[in-house]
C-alpha cells in the first residue's frame, strides 16, 4: 500500500474512504465487541455499492447502535438512518426448517453526487470462531485513513497472514492483554488484474488461537 499525495486520491476512483476504524475487543475466547466507523465519499454512481449497509445478525452476533449520517458535497447534513429505519429479513440456509439467520440492510438514497456517508455501529459476539479480515479498500477506491485494531488476552494471540499486501501490525502488550493494529493512509486505487474475481483484493486474514462457539471450545493450529 504505497502512500500518495492526498490531491491524487480522487484520480481514477469511484469512492474515497475518508476514515475507516474498526476496533475489536475480545474479553475471552468467543466473547467480544466490535465498534465500526466508516466514512466514505461516493463520487459517482459506479461507487453505489458504498451506499449499501448490510449485516448478518444471528444468535451469536448482535448488531447495535446503528447510525448512518449522510452529507452533501459541501459537508452539509442531509439525513440520518437509525436501526429502526433498516430492513430485516430472514435467510434460508437451504436445509433447516427454522433458522435465526437474518439480513439487516438499507440502501442510502443518492440525490446527486458526490455525497459522503458515515456509518457507525457495533457488533456483540456471543460465540466466535474467526475474526473479520482487514480489507482496507475495494477496487477503484482510494483511502485517506483506515485501521483495524484487535485487543485480546495475551494467551489468545492473533494469527494473521497477508494476501496481496505487506502490512505489518503495531503490537503492544500490557496487563495481560495484547493489542494488534494495522493501518494505512493516503493510498491510491487498487486495480484488479485481468481475469481476477471482484473480491481478489489485498487483505490481512485474521483468526484467534483459541475459539468458543456454541459451547464448543478449541485451539486453532
Amino acid at each position: 500500500f504505497p502512500s500518495h499525495d492526498t490531491r491524487c486520491l480522487k484520480k481514477d476512483v469511484h469512492s474515497i474512504i475518508r476514515e475507516q476504524k474498526e476496533v475489536l475487543e475480545i474479553k475471552k475466547p468467543g466473547r467480544g465487541r466490535q465498534e465500526v466507523k466508516r466514512v466514505v465519499t461516493v463520487l459517482n454512481d459506479k461507487g453505489d455499492r458504498e451506499l449499501v449497509f448490510v449485516e448478518y445478525p444471528d444468535q451469536f452476533r448482535k448488531i447495535d447502535d446503528v447510525e448512518i449520517n449522510v452529507y452533501d458535497e459541501k459537508g452539509n447534513y442531509i439525513r440520518k438512518y437509525k436501526r429502526k429505519d433498516l430492513e430485516k429479513v430472514s435467510t434460508d440456509d437451504g436445509f433447516s426448517l427454522i433458522t435465526d439467520n437474518k439480513i439487516l440492510y438499507t440502501v442510502v438514497t443518492a440525490d446527486k453526487y458526490p455525497l459522503t456517508v458515515e456509518y457507525n455501529y457495533s457488533i456483540t459476539y456471543e460465540g466466535l470462531l474467526e475474526y473479520d479480515d482487514f480489507l482496507p479498500q475495494e477496487p477503484l477506491q482510494s483511502i485517506q485513513q483506515s485501521s483495524f485494531t484487535i485487543t485480546t488476552e495475551a494467551s489468545n494471540k492473533v494469527r494473521y497472514k497477508n494476501y496481496r499486501c505487506d502490512l505489518k501490525p503495531e503490537i503492544k502488550e500490557a496487563n495481560g492483554f495484547i493489542t494488534y493494529q494495522w493501518s494505512v493512509k493516503n493510498v491510491g486505487p487498487y486495480q484488479l488484474e485481468s481475469g481476477s474475481a471482484s473480491r481478489d483484493i489485498p487483505r490481512v486474514q485474521i483468526s484467534p488461537s483459541l475459539f468458543d462457539m456454541d459451547n464448543y471450545r478449541g485451539v486453532i493450529s
